[in-house]
């Protein structure tokens, strides 16, 4: 009796891991998506994905971006990338399926900016405009979910995060110029490397293949 009962006992946790296998919204193979959510992001642009499911849990995504546009009035362009690697959990639900993950990102973005500079050391001041560049890379986690629309191969990618990086902020060499450093604690344009934070909101629409 022992026996008979351990072995329906096992037959259950089979059938319903099956089921649940059946049941969820299938993320292997291939898909492509747009990401709106880069065009609120301070440093807009147009950005998309490419991802890979395997093994009913896995996911390797690729978001690439190229960033474009003006921030306080001063133009920039650059570009973001950052790779990650997905795990998908099991669940009752055909249509959802959610997520935590893993990345790096980097990102570069490079301003045309008017600074202050001490002229001939410091014979007197001038504002000149220069080239800054901003270099961030760093590892993120997120949480998400990823959901069918109108239940076709369309999908909806929601997802937040948070991580920390390192960005180094560098200007272009000004002959007989040197540049007057910012005092602003908060204000993201002194030169150098340090600490920064990384805050992510996603949002992206694509398709599976």
């Amino acid at each position: 009796m022992k026996k008979n009962f351990i072995l329906i006992f096992l037959f259950s946790v089979w059938c319903s891991v099956t089921n649940a296998q059946e049941d969820n919204y299938d993320i292997n193979g291939f898909s492509v998506g747009i990401v709106p959510s880069a065009l609120l992001n301070v440093w807009t642009g147009f950005q998309g994905e490419v991802n890979y499911g395997f093994a009913d849990h896995y996911e390797i995504s690729i978001n690439g971006g190229n960033l474009y546009g003006q921030n306080k009035d001063t133009p920039f362009t650059g570009y973001r990338i950052r790779p990650s690697v997905k795990y998908y959990f099991l669940n009752d639900y055909e249509e959802n399926r959610f997520y935590i993950e893993a990345g790096y990102l980097h990102r570069v973005v490079n301003e045309k900016v008017i600074d202050n500079y001490n002229m001939f050391q410091g014979a007197y001041q001038q504002k000149l405009l220069n080239n800054r560049s901003r270099t961030l890379n760093g590892g993120f986690a997120m949480i998400g979910t990823r959901t069918s629309l109108l239940s076709s191969n369309f999908y909806l990618d929601f997802g937040v995060g948070a991580g920390l990086g390192y960005i180094t902020i560098a200007h272009d060499t000004l002959e007989n110029g040197e540049l007057i450093p910012t005092n602003a604690l908060f204000s993201n344009t002194r030169e150098g490397t340090s600490g920064f934070p990384i805050l992510i909101m996603h949002l992206s629409i694509g398709y599976d293949f």
